[in-house]
């Protein structure tokens, strides 16, 4: 049913925002496909009635324990305006915190850390039998995106090491990478200091710059090695690069 008034329209907006927190945090940490407006909206509700139906159990045990100091939904919901006019302050702070609440859940789903334990379950039984998830599965990610977080959990230092396609070999420390699901050559990756450039003929040169911006368009190959958070300089990336610039894109 379409809002018939501009408080009805409003109340639908606010109602729709915890699905909204949900998407927008999802679009911060997670790489960004287009879907269409349809799908993007039947996201957008049913996250928002997730989030609203679970905050909505929360105050129903909360005024089951504390039936003195919580808002008497039973009235509210029996005789909405009467109640709403004598109790307007009352009904407003407790609708206020209740759309808080749902928007909180929103986002709190939202966090990588619950997303990547809702996977580890994803793939166990009975969860696997409804999700019909395999080894093999499709990922929604690229590989430049799945290769950057296969440590998310206990992340540390990344080195990338670049094969570039005129056959020079970049290398530094990983500063911050465009996490663009599609496979554009208009992505980048940005690189801190230490940096190193090997020549096509071998020649190596150190960089003095602080950062270097390195496109997609450029790249044939990409070497990561994750490092560990106290002991950086036990593992780097291959010294030399080994294939030429006729090799396969970069993921």
């Amino acid at each position: 049913m379409v809002p018939s008034s501009l408080l009805g329209l409003a109340l639908f907006v606010l109602l729709l925002a915890p699905g909204l927190g949900f998407v927008l945090r999802q679009e911060r940490i997670r790489p960004v496909r287009t879907y269409s407006a349809f799908r993007e909206t039947v996201l957008v509700v049913a996250v928002s009635i997730l989030c609203l139906a679970t905050a909505s159990l929360i105050f129903a045990f909360a005024r089951w324990l504390w039936p003195e100091h919580t808002l008497n939904f039973g009235g509210l919901v029996q005789q909405p305006a009467r109640f709403a006019r004598i109790h307007h302050i009352e009904v407003t702070w407790w609708s206020l915190a209740y759309l808080s609440l749902a928007v909180g859940i929103g986002l709190i789903a939202a966090d990588p850390r619950i997303v990547r334990l809702t996977e580890r379950l994803a793939v166990r039984r009975p969860l696997r039998w409804l999700t019909a998830h395999t080894d093999t599965d499709v990922k929604r990610a690229s590989a430049w995106y799945i290769v950057m977080n296969l440590y998310a959990d206990d992340p540390g230092p990344i080195e990338v090491g670049a094969q570039m396609e005129d056959g020079s070999y970049l290398r530094g420390r990983l500063s911050h990478f465009n996490v663009a699901a599609a496979e554009t050559a208009d992505r980048e990756l940005m690189l801190e200091s230490p940096l190193e450039l090997t020549t096509a003929d071998g020649e190596k040169v150190p960089l003095e710059w602080q950062y270097t911006v390195v496109s997609a368009r450029r790249v044939v190959r990409l070497d990561v090695s994750h490092l560990a958070p106290d002991r950086p300089s036990e593992v780097r990336v291959p010294d030399q690069a080994s294939v030429g610039a006729d090799d396969q894109p970069a993921a």
